[in-house]
């Protein structure tokens, strides 16, 4: 029998949103109900998990030290140390505001103590320009969903398949959910994935502090090995993965007709290059490039976006926040990202190479 009232409900499929209703059940004793999906294997990615990215801000880089080491804790009890690994991912651009950023996300992650090495530009391009990024955490969703999914419901959360569920905005921050066998009210919403936020927020409402930023995702068959298992393209905010048995998943700005030809730069005009899947999307973002947490307004849902990779590593901070117990160094963090924030003089700005469309 499923409670009729709960404290939060959290709503997305990624693993973001599951370490967010773990944790307050767990952790903060919160009387969570958790509104996803399972991911199918069959599905594209889009996205993946990683605890570094394109990041400019210091700020950020100093949030991730103190939750990078809380999540991969929490991830290895949960689902195990096969859930993640480390890898040394190559950031490149070739485009002049890129190339700019990445001497400057450079800086800023040796300022931190993390190990930068150079790249040949015989590896490299045309114009490409790039460096390695040593020992960065990256999680492997499929291994880490089905273990993620039993800690949840260990912590005491009440789950709900989404497709089963219907969820309505109480104009309070709270809402209500049901089906046609049961009913529930949480006091508090959080709208923690895109799909989330573009399935319960009005487009009206949304357009009033974000825009829609058009993405893909490209599968390629098996390809001899690239120049890094892990590439972060800044130039189309794109992550290139290779499986060990060649396979090629990238996710990134555009459409497909936008992101292919970006893609076979990192690839190289192989003669093996085929394209074997595609899937295309929006992401929720805010005019500044920078995540959007919080609420538009006091009866508005709360929502989580534009985190990039790093969403699930911040995880520890932003269910601290969500119980009303943050740090104060990410308190302040969290509010200089809230929605409501002035976006054309924006303090938290970040690199963004392509500009974004408002679709709505």
């Amino acid at each position: 029998m499923i409670p009729t009232e709960f404290d939060i409900a959290v709503v997305g499929s990624t693993p973001l949103a599951m370490l967010l209703a773990g944790l307050l059940a767990g952790q903060h004793r919160r009387r969570v109900i958790h509104v996803g999906e399972k991911q199918s294997g069959l599905r594209l990615p889009r996205g993946f998990d990683l605890s570094s990215g394109a990041l400019t801000r210091p700020e950020t880089w100093a949030l991730l030290e103190h939750t990078t080491p809380e999540t991969l804790r929490t991830i290895s009890k949960a689902a195990g140390r096969e859930s993640w690994s480390r890898a040394n991912p190559l950031f490149l651009s070739e485009e002049p505001a890129g190339v700019e950023a990445l001497a400057h996300i450079r800086h800023v992650a040796q300022d931190f103590g993390h190990e930068v090495e150079p790249v040949p530009l015989s590896r490299l391009r045309g114009g490409q320009q790039g460096w390695t990024l040593r020992d960065v955490a990256v999680l492997h969703r499929p291994a880490l969903q089905a273990g993620l999914a039993g800690w949840v419901a260990a912590q005491g959360v009440t789950y709900l398949e989404a497709s089963q569920t219907h969820v309505s905005l109480d104009g309070d921050g709270g809402g209500t959910l049901w089906s046609d066998e049961w009913q529930a009210r949480a006091t508090h919403l959080v709208l923690a994935d895109d799909e989330a936020i573009l399935g319960n927020v009005p487009p009206a409402e949304l357009a009033s502090f974000a825009v829609l930023r058009p993405r893909a995702t490209l599968l390629l068959r098996a390809l001899p090995q690239l120049a890094a298992p892990l590439v972060l393209q800044l130039d189309r905010d794109m992550v290139v993965v290779q499986t060990p048995g060649g396979g090629v998943s990238a996710v990134g700005d555009g459409g497909v007709d936008e992101l292919a030809p970006a893609l076979r730069h990192v690839t190289g005009p192989q003669a093996g290059w085929v394209q074997v899947g595609q899937a295309r999307y929006h992401a929720v973002a805010a005019p500044d490039g920078a995540p959007l947490l919080g609420r538009i307004n006091p009866t508005a849902p709360t929502v989580i976006a534009g985190l990039g990779t790093t969403g699930a590593f911040l995880a520890p901070a932003l269910a601290r926040w969500l119980a009303r117990a943050p740090r104060p160094h990410e308190q302040d963090w969290i509010e200089a990202r809230s929605p409501g924030r002035t976006m054309p003089d924006s303090t938290v700005a970040e690199f963004g190479a392509l500009p974004l469309e408002t679709v709505l």
